[in-house]
């Protein structure tokens, strides 16, 4: 199978910004498929169309295992014909028309999912969904400006910055930005715990007290009762003494 593309957007020389706005969105959908535990990857493999032909998005997300087994063929890495891809992703430049047009139509009528143009020249991202893959048109096609934030469903609400994905806001801001939510969580986290520990003594010791409550209640009351016992014992054997000796019972 050849792989092909309908315009040349990924050749080694694409512009640094074209490359930052890939590495951008690429680790803010890894960050979000890791935070929702969903079980997708991102991925640099092409997308099969037909026998003969398939189209190399900038991203494409996909199922893990799929994404595994595009990279184990033979023949240059796509997902096949027939798998589901959940995401393709193109950072249109040259190659707009393209994107808006042949490769729109060629992803609807292979059922991907979501298809994401991010419009460099017009500075907006575009948002198609729900493909149809008979007309080859996309049923939703939603617009958002700098300033806004695309919300993707198929990724389990996963947002993107608009303002942010087309200043190319690097993968190691993310990750530093990422690192430090981390540790904030982790602080928050252990301090629950500290609180949740110091509830449990706290309880532990509210029901060590009770418990000795109880035992010091439960011995006195063996100690009345034993008391008691006593008393009774004493006076029917005073009883039995005097009627030994012949004295009328006390009255």
């Amino acid at each position: 199978m050849n792989s092909s593309k309908v315009s040349p957007s990924r050749c080694p020389n694409r512009k640094k910004a074209h490359q930052l706005i890939v590495l951008a969105l690429a680790a803010y959908l890894t960050r979000a498929i890791s935070e929702k535990g969903l079980p997708y990857v991102v991925t640099l493999l092409g997308v099969q169309i037909s026998e003969h032909m398939a189209l190399i998005p900038d991203l494409v997300v996909c199922r893990r295992e799929d994404a595994a087994l595009g990279a184990d063929e033979e023949e240059a890495g796509v997902v096949r014909v027939g798998v589901p891809v959940v995401l393709a992703v193109e950072v249109a430049s040259e190659s707009r028309r393209d994107d808006y047009g042949k490769k729109r139509e060629a992803y609807a009528r292979r059922g991907v999912e979501v298809y994401v143009v991010v419009d460099r020249r017009r500075r907006c991202m575009v948002v198609y969904g729900r493909p149809d893959v008979v007309t080859g048109r996309y049923v939703e096609e939603k617009t958002y400006q700098e300033g806004e934030e695309v919300e993707l469903e198929a990724l389990g609400g996963c947002r993107l910055p608009v303002s942010e994905v087309l200043a190319g806001v690097f993968a190691e801001d993310l990750q530093r930005a990422e690192l430090e939510r981390l540790l904030a969580e982790q602080a928050a986290r252990e301090a629950a715990e500290a609180r949740a520990e110091a509830e449990r003594q706290a309880k532990l010791e509210a029901e060590a007290r009770a418990e000795a409550e109880r035992q010091a209640k439960l011995e006195a009351e063996a100690r009345a009762e034993a008391e008691r016992r006593a008393k009774e014992a004493l006076l029917e054997e005073l009883t039995r003494l005097r009627a030994q000796l012949g004295l009328p019972p006390e009255a």
